[in-house]
């Protein structure tokens, strides 16, 4: 790959007018077609998915057990201190 055309003393516009694989590289991309995903892959994906879900939703209820195990003895030791 020749660079030296880039050193020359020239504007910058004019370095680039010659450089047309970019624009190309869009016109490839979008002949390509539509985008697939092999059916066992995305059952995997979708299956990591809903447990990637289930351990937050177990992790956010742990929590809240523990936020409430935390004022009811709380609340006992208020009932005690003030009977």
């Amino acid at each position: 790959m020749n660079l030296g055309g880039f050193a020359a003393d020239v504007p910058l516009v004019h370095k680039f007018f010659a450089t047309d694989k970019f624009p190309r590289l869009f016109w490839t991309i979008g002949d390509l077609g539509k985008p697939t995903i092999a059916p066992p892959m995305l059952a995997a994906m979708l299956i990591m998915l809903a447990a990637c879900w289930l351990y937050s939703v177990a992790v956010v209820l742990a929590r809240l057990r523990v936020i409430i195990l935390e004022r009811e003895q709380n609340a006992n030791r208020f009932a005690e201190v003030n009977a």
